[in-house]
């Protein structure tokens, strides 16, 4: 029983931290905030190839960000951060939208993410 507890304890401590480690390495970080009606920014430009995190939140109501084309689907709730891996193999734009009904200006909520083939020299400005 005490062996069952152990190995469950390693692999939630190697689950826990092995995911941190690898977002944290090589990695940008992109923030997003979502408000009544509008992501801030509603543009956003990446490098393809290139691991980055979204930190998007929410500063008033209930929202969702998806982006369909990559298959990202995520539920905002108020002042709660969300953390989205975001790594995307083909240059194009990918829109983004607001998931929840938020109120009549809902459909405003909207955006885009740019990705494009960078050099070593423009990975850094993206």
């Amino acid at each position: 029983m005490k062996m069952n507890m152990l190995i469950i304890m390693i692999v939630l401590l190697f689950l826990f931290y092995g995911t941190s480690f690898s977002i944290q390495e090589n990695t940008e970080t992109l923030i997003v905030k979502a408000s009544k009606y509008a992501f801030k920014p509603s543009l956003i430009e990446v490098c393809t190839n290139k691991k980055y995190v979204l930190k998007i939140v929410s500063v008033d109501v209930k929202h969702g960000f998806k982006i369909k084309k990559l298959k990202i689907h995520v539920e905002l709730r108020p002042h709660k951060e969300v953390t989205v891996p975001l790594y995307i193999h083909e240059p194009g734009i990918y829109f983004f939208s607001c998931s929840v009904y938020c109120g009549r200006g809902h459909k405003k909520m909207i955006g885009r993410v740019i990705a494009r083939s960078c050099s070593k020299e423009q990975e850094g400005t993206s």
